[in-house]
């Protein structure tokens, strides 16, 4: 991949996640191969008292370009003398049982396998590839699935088990990756299934957010991030009000009483911070609605929620049962 512009592109690194990357920690870097999680590796092995290690997860879905997808990462970690690790994960089996789709359950591989590597390096963290556009999408995408907040994902977070989450270059766009690789002549894997537009997150990545920039006349990318900030405030000026509440028991249930004093808009919001802390993927207004409905006393005491998490009323108590290990 040759480079014919003159300008060096440059990547600015996320100044939030500055602090960890180079706290000596080990770094478990999600790395695909993709164009975004080689610009990060790349940019992490080059960064002083940064520790990473390529983690790659072979989700079993694309056999054969997932093959030469680990061969491409294991090389790349080799030449850059960085610890290499990879899991292979049956992706469609987990979709399958836990009736959940085909993203949700990689996400989900992936948040596993995460996790048996920071115990195997203890007080490591995760470093992520998500970009600018990546932001855009996620914003879009959650809003059009009836998300009850414009959200995006954040420079730091945190998954269950308390680990943290970095984003490094969630501040930079697509293009500034494309051209610093280029400039660098350094390869990267494409996966084939990111032109499929039947995918929702690939419809609007290859056609709905081009016409809305051309509609717009600019980069509407950095727009959306600043709404997902703004609301993110808010939202969390709510949060700290439904502290002051004390909503929950020592055991971590819902107390309903106070619930069922709320004004309904509220309510929906307690709830919300509720599941959300629960860890519910594809969280939506149905599925808050969904748990609204077996609140009342005289309504059935449980449903099944996304990922195979029951909802269940008893005792003046709202209770969230994890899936069943198989």
């Amino acid at each position: 991949m040759g480079c014919s512009d003159r300008k060096d592109s440059t990547i600015q690194l996320a100044p939030e996640v500055l602090p960890w990357l180079t706290s000596g920690a080990p770094i478990l870097v999600g790395f695909s191969g993709g164009r975004d999680s080689t610009a990060l590796l790349l940019l992490l092995a080059q960064l002083p008292n940064c520790h990473p290690i390529a983690c790659h997860v072979h989700h079993g879905i694309r056999k054969c370009t997932a093959d030469d997808d680990a061969r491409f990462t294991e090389l790349l970690a080799h030449r850059l003398r960085i610890p290499y690790v990879i899991e292979y994960m049956d992706v469609p089996r987990i979709a399958q049982q836990c009736k959940i789709s085909l993203e949700t359950a990689a996400r989900q591989a992936r948040q596993e396998c995460f996790a048996n590597w920071s115990r195997q390096w203890p007080g490591s963290v995760v470093a992520l590839a998500h970009h600018l556009d990546d932001q855009a999408e996620t914003i879009l995408f959650r809003l059009c699935r009836g998300c009850s907040r414009i959200s995006g994902m954040k420079p730091v977070d945190h998954w269950p088990g308390n680990l943290t989450v970095l984003r490094p270059l969630l501040y930079t766009t697509r293009h500034t990756i494309t051209q610093w690789l280029r400039q660098r002549q350094e390869p990267w894997q494409e996966d084939e299934t990111n032109t499929d537009v039947s995918i929702p997150r690939n419809a609007i990545r290859q056609e709905i957010l081009p016409r809305l920039h051309a509609a717009m006349q600019r980069d509407i990318s950095p727009i959306l991030a600043r709404s997902a900030r703004l609301n993110d405030e808010q939202a969390r000026a709510l949060d700290q009000a439904l502290d002051l509440l004390q909503l929950e028991d020592p055991q971590g249930r819902l107390f309903l009483p106070k619930i069922y004093s709320m004004p309904a808009e509220l309510q929906k919001a307690a709830l919300f911070r509720f599941l959300r802390g629960k860890h519910i993927p594809e969280l939506s207004e149905q599925i808050i609605q969904q748990v609204q409905e077996i609140l009342p006393p005289n309504q059935p005491s449980k449903t099944t929620l996304p990922g195979g998490f029951i909802a269940s009323r008893k005792e003046r108590r709202l209770t969230i049962i994890p899936p069943k290990d198989d």
